[in-house]
């Protein structure tokens, strides 16, 4: 139902951590962590969680291209600039 009232979750960041804390690995990992600390489950989960938010990388399509587009005019202005002023070897 919030798919179709709001659309498809296109958080990356977000469906890649949920996925990853989700997996048997994890699970596995969170399970081994909360008997290690012995702590409940649920505080060891939200503790991966906590941690996979750090780690996660968070970006913008639209600024990626941005700067691509920014990056790629400046890069070749200045190697326009450096051929310019490198002597030719004959």
């Amino acid at each position: 139902m919030r798919e179709s009232a709001i659309g498809p979750d296109l958080s990356h960041r977000r469906n890649l951590i949920e996925v990853m804390i989700e997996s048997e690995a994890m699970q596995a990992a969170i399970a081994a962590e909360a008997d290690r600390l012995s702590i409940p489950a649920v505080e060891a989960e939200s503790r991966a969680r906590k941690f996979a938010w750090e780690i996660a990388s968070d970006f913008s399509y639209p600024v990626i291209r941005a700067l691509e587009l920014v990056l790629g005019r400046l890069w070749k202005r200045l190697y326009e600039a450096w051929k310019f002023f490198t002597p030719t070897r004959s």
